[in-house]
């Protein structure tokens, strides 16, 4: 039984109405047979409709997740490479590199490469020198590169493209079951000569883990197809290149409204493919997903639909021939009083109102149930807002009142079988209010339904759930979800501020000599300090690790900025952390500013405050640097 539509307890009533016009009970009969039919074909073309719809949105929304979560990690590794390659350091090393012994200069890059690693967290970092073609990484000295070696071909193929960097997508080297994300970028003198090539790797294991999740949960497939490699990948390996992914991409091509930089839905026979190019890595990103179960589930439920609908008619025909006559309208009475009695049953209180004679009567109530304790009779618009108005809280009060304003409820509940309307009581918490239709007559609102279920226990359960899943569990603030989203709500909005992006200094040395307890200490201090320094109306998130991220909002200038930094950085000297001594917590800070009215992203602010952070990590200690042209120009 619809909990919106009390009428549909009483399908005898059916039969009364059509037969006060037709009087031979065989014709009424067929008149309802082929009235019932059409019915049950509408709603099952109406229920196919929907499902299809559903199926495309939720490729939709899962093609997006997936591509967001490839598209970020690119974004940050291309920059990291393209500051490489741009580090005057690296360009002398390799310049010089035949002046000086081969163990000199394994220390030196070593060590640098060293340093990228740690700070950013990737699986390798390299160079090549294109003089020696000596491939140095964070280890050390590794090879010399053999033309004639597949595994280092790449660098031929790199060069060829003539861009100031590529992505690649490939399986380990040591590893053909796990992914890696490998950006190489050019290195050239100051004439414009190529000295080499750098790069760094990164392990796909969390990626594929997600993908992989995502499969099992959704029951579709992720591929990425490379039109200009040999292979392809899915989430469980590196492949050689499948023939039928060739031919989904020229089936999504084909579709007038094709775009590369949208999802681009086809259905192929039982299959949705949702396709989008990501240009970052020179790849399709395709998810398919069979509808053939849903299909199959979607054929069963129309046969239980027909096979109920067939009953029902049959005792419907039977029960309109039979009954026809004087005791229709007792029928009716009854039949109603025993659906709203039985339908009752959820709600703290219910209670019968007749709008044209502005009279209520009490249908049930549970027993200490006293939110809406008024007498049957008269005046009903005028003793439901008396008993709400004591025992209502005021927040939510305005808004209840509306609600129960019997003047306009026709236009409200037209073309509906009910309106709702949430609201906090004194004694009870959230409760739902609800005005119900008891018969589907067309607009008929002479008698309608007002019921009230208490829902607190669920409201707040989902409110909790929401807030947890908004919060970072470790340190209490946002999430890098969360915190990005609303930032960019602000942006959206016109609201200007700082962002700025941080990570504590040698984090890693923490963990390794004190141990993860002790590490996880820190990031709780600096979480702790970001709360002592911001405003609420601030945006703090931990984006992961030891790395966080604050939107400060109506920061006009720079000048504005330094003064809060220089506060942030008052409360990280003050920690004091047992277990270290006399170590100090220190961070790196970069900011960049949003002015109101201003054209930039969010993507591009973060690129501008990244780079400041990265200017920030050649300091020792606590040091701010914020973004200015000069550093984009330097890159």
């Amino acid at each position: 039984m619809s909990e919106e539509y009390i009428g549909e307890y009483i399908p005898q009533l059916i039969g009364e109405k059509i037969a006060e016009y037709i009087e031979a009970p065989k014709t009424l009969s067929l008149v309802i047979a082929v009235t019932y039919i059409i019915s049950i074909s509408i709603s099952c073309l109406v229920l196919n409709t929907v499902i299809k719809s559903h199926d495309e949105e939720v490729a939709k929304l899962i093609s997006a997740e997936v591509y967001d979560t490839i598209h970020n990690d690119i974004l940050r590794s291309i920059m990291v490479t393209r500051t490489m390659a741009n580090d005057s350091f690296l360009k002398q090393n390799l310049q010089n590199e035949l002046n000086i012994s081969q163990a000199e200069e394994v220390t030196l890059l070593q060590n640098y490469l060293n340093g990228i690693k740690e700070n950013f967290g990737y699986t390798i970092t390299f160079i090549v020198s294109d003089a020696t073609k000596i491939y140095y990484y964070d280890g050390g000295f590794n090879k010399v590169l053999n033309p004639k070696n597949p595994r280092d071909i790449w660098y031929k193929n790199f060069l060829a493209k003539n861009l100031p960097y590529a992505t690649d997508i490939d399986a380990d080297e040591f590893d053909q079951e796990s992914w890696n994300l490998f950006v190489n970028s050019r290195i050239e003198d100051a004439d414009g000569n190529l000295i080499g090539v750098c790069g760094i790797g990164i392990a796909m294991d969390e990626l594929q883990e997600i993908l992989t999740r995502q499969e099992h949960e959704h029951k579709i497939k992720i591929d990425l197809f490379q039109p200009d490699a040999n292979f392809d990948i899915d989430t469980s390996a590196v492949k050689f290149k499948d023939p039928y992914l060739k031919e989904i991409i020229s089936a999504v091509q084909e579709n007038e409204d094709f775009d590369n930089n949208q999802f681009n839905v086809r259905q192929l026979e039982n299959i949705f493919v949702v396709a989008r190019y990501i240009p970052e890595a020179n790849s399709y990103l395709i998810v398919r997903r069979d509808n053939t179960y849903v299909r199959g589930t979607f054929s069963d439920l129309v046969l239980q639909i027909i096979a109920y609908s067939v009953f029902i008619l049959f005792v419907l025909i039977i029960f309109v021939q039979v009954n026809i006559g004087k005791e229709h309208k007792k029928v009716k009475e009854e039949s109603k009083r025993q659906g709203i009695t039985s339908h009752a049953d959820k709600y703290a209180s219910m209670h019968l109102i007749d709008l044209k004679y502005n009279s209520v009567q009490e249908v049930s109530r549970h027993e200490g149930f006293n939110l809406l304790k008024i007498r049957d009779g008269g005046n009903a618009a005028r003793k439901f807002r008396n008993a709400l108005l004591s025992t209502t809280k005021y927040e939510t009060l305005r808004g209840l009142l509306d609600f129960i304003n019997f003047d306009n409820l026709a236009y409200r509940m037209e073309g509906k079988h009910g309106i709702s309307y949430e609201f906090l009581s004194k004694d009870y918490g959230w409760c739902k209010a609800k005005f119900l239709l008891l018969d589907d007559k067309g607009g008929d609102l002479s008698q309608i339904l007002f019921a009230i279920e208490v829902i607190d226990a669920e409201k707040r359960s989902a409110e909790d759930l929401k807030r947890r899943s908004e919060t970072d569990l470790m340190t209490g603030l946002r999430n890098r979800g969360s915190g990005e989203k609303a930032i960019k709500e602000l942006i959206a909005n016109g609201v200007g501020g700082m962002f700025c992006l941080m990570d504590a200094d040698k984090f890693k040395s923490i963990n390794d000599n004190y141990g993860h307890d002790v590490g996880d200490k820190v990031i709780k201090a600096i979480a702790n300090a970001l709360k002592r320094t911001f405003r609420k109306n601030d945006i703090v998130m931990r984006l992961g690790g030891d790395e966080y991220a604050v939107y400060a909002v109506d920061v006009p200038d720079e000048d504005y900025g330094a003064n809060i930094i220089i506060r942030l950085f008052k409360e990280i000297d003050d920690i004091f952390i047992a277990e270290l001594g006399d170590r100090k917590i220190s961070i790196s800070l970069g900011s960049a500013l949003f002015h109101a009215g201003e054209k930039l992203s969010f993507e591009e602010l973060y690129k501008r405050a990244d780079l400041a952070t990265y200017e920030s990590k050649k300091v020792k200690g606590n040091y701010h640097t914020a973004y200015s042209k000069e550093l984009s120009e330097r890159e």
